[in-house]
């Protein structure tokens, strides 16, 4: 749980305490930098279904969802 923790700051680049997509994308970018922007959409769209709350971020609670 620490490790997915530290995962997670090192995304959120802002500190808020979500991600956003903006975010998502950066961090997508840096690991795949092949990843093209339809395959980014599609993952982004995916991870929609992970925002319980439906606001368009995602929580670290989210992320953890998103991660299993």
């Amino acid at each position: 749980n620490e490790s997915m923790r530290n995962t997670f700051d090192s995304i959120d680049l802002d500190a808020s305490g979500y991600l956003d997509e903006e975010e998502i994308n950066l961090a997508v970018r840096k690991i795949r930098p092949e990843i093209t922007d339809k395959q980014i959409e599609q993952m982004l769209i995916s991870a929609k279904n992970f925002d319980k709350n439906s606001d368009g971020l995602v929580t670290f609670d989210e992320f953890k969802d998103l991660m299993h």
